[in-house]
């Protein structure tokens, strides 16, 4: 019988949960079909608003551009993410 590992501790496993998560957020934010806050992106993926800050951050550091809107009240709504820039700002 197979001895279960836990990575508990582990700081090995971290960049390894890291990468999947930056990539399920990277491949989300391509296929949204409504805007989300960052409050909401963070319930979405249950960790905290900075996490996904700095998420953000690794993909606008590799180029992505983040479509952001404001609502009434200047929230910022995300709507999604280019890989390149097309040219319009």
């Amino acid at each position: 019988m197979a001895r279960r590992v836990s990575t508990a501790g582990d700081r090995s496993a971290r960049p390894q949960a890291k990468f999947v998560r930056l990539v399920r957020l990277m491949r989300y934010l391509d296929r949204m079909t409504a805007p989300l806050t960052w409050d909401g992106l963070a319930a979405v993926f249950q960790v905290s608003k900075r996490t996904i800050y700095r998420d953000v951050a690794v993909f606008r550091a590799a180029g992505a551009r983040l479509a952001v809107e404001y609502d009434e009240v200047g929230r910022a709504q995300v709507r999604g993410i280019r890989y390149w820039d097309d040219g319009d700002d």
